[in-house]
């Protein structure tokens, strides 16, 4: 496997965290704070700014955490895949219902309509976006891994809860 390989999982990755970096400095410059602050590592003051500067690479980290879990579970199935091969197919599958289906309208509705409007739009995107993630997720764990859709479902499902936890602690 070429590194290109790999790069061709990753970009996709990368531009969500990008587009999520955007929304987080659009938060901070707006002088928001999470709604939700029980556990947050930084004041609420400052925790847009702070994490604008660390979400592109905890979105790596994610998908790294996503990809060793998937692999690992498949291969317990009789998949076939490598663990570049495994991230290569969930980085677009992961990356690109997120930022399209949340990040992006995150965005268009802060920038249009402004924070107050999106407690009341995300429920209108952010389910699509989760079941986008979880179907396309289970689908290229089956075609890398060559298994069933069954274990495809079961390894994807273990991952995506595994990035769950960090993400959860870490992103507002």
């Amino acid at each position: 496997m070429s590194s290109s390989t790999l790069l061709r999982g990753a970009l996709p990755v990368l531009l969500l965290g990008g587009v999520y970096a955007l929304l987080m400095t659009r938060l901070a410059q707006g002088g928001h704070v999470p709604s939700a602050t029980h556990g947050l590592l930084v004041a609420p003051a400052r925790y847009y700014a702070v994490a604008a500067l660390y979400v592109a690479p905890l979105c790596l980290l994610l998908w790294v955490t996503l990809g060793g879990v998937t692999c690992a579970v498949a291969r317990r199935a009789g998949g076939r895949a490598t663990m570049v091969q495994t991230l290569t197919a969930l980085g677009p599958a992961y990356a690109w219902p997120l930022t399209f289906l949340f990040a992006v309208p995150d965005l268009v509705v802060l920038e249009c309509w402004g924070h107050g409007a999106l407690a009341g739009a995300m429920p209108w995107y952010a389910p699509l976006a989760v079941l986008w993630v979880w179907v396309a997720c289970s689908r290229a764990t089956s075609r890398a891994h060559a298994v069933s859709a069954g274990w495809g479902w079961a390894a994807a499902t273990l991952g995506l809860l595994a990035q769950a936890i960090p993400a959860g602690l870490l992103l507002r």
